[in-house]
């Protein structure tokens, strides 16, 4: 007798062949293949912009596109698969502020972590600086 199908046909003869079951899909993976992201449907800073919009705007979005981490202070992740698929957050939010921080003070920002693509420093420390700053320094 011969093995039969999912839908209970039999099945033809045949070499015997082991099955092999392909690998688990890390979280980094499962993050590169999912939704499309969008680094044009972030907002832009420029040097007149609201900080506070812009701020709202950026949070929604990484929140849209699967980078809610980003923007959350406190965020450190535990496993070396969480450190994996936060390190292409990371990558792809550096990448966002590098084509939309055009203020002085996100361009030095982006420049301060060219080497460590570090978007969560970026994204606090511009926080920082807007909500801390005084009025003469807010168009920076």
């Amino acid at each position: 007798m011969f093995p039969r199908h999912y839908n209970g046909d039999p099945a033809p003869p045949g070499p015997d062949v082991p099955y092999i079951r392909p690998p688990k899909a890390t979280k980094a993976y499962l993050f590169k293949k999912g939704i499309k992201r969008d680094i044009t449907a972030f907002p832009t800073l420029k040097q007149d912009t609201p900080f506070d919009a812009w701020k709202q705007q950026t949070i929604t979005q990484a929140h849209a596109q699967d980078c809610g981490e980003i923007i959350t202070l406190t965020y450190q992740p535990d496993t070396q698969e969480d450190q994996d698929k936060f390190a292409l957050k990371q990558i792809f939010m550096y990448s966002v502020f590098a084509k939309h921080l055009l203020s002085n003070k996100g361009k030095e920002l982006v420049w301060l972590h060219e080497n460590d693509f570090n978007a969560q420093a970026i994204f606090f420390a511009l926080v920082d600086h807007h909500t801390t700053a005084t009025l003469g320094d807010v168009g920076d």
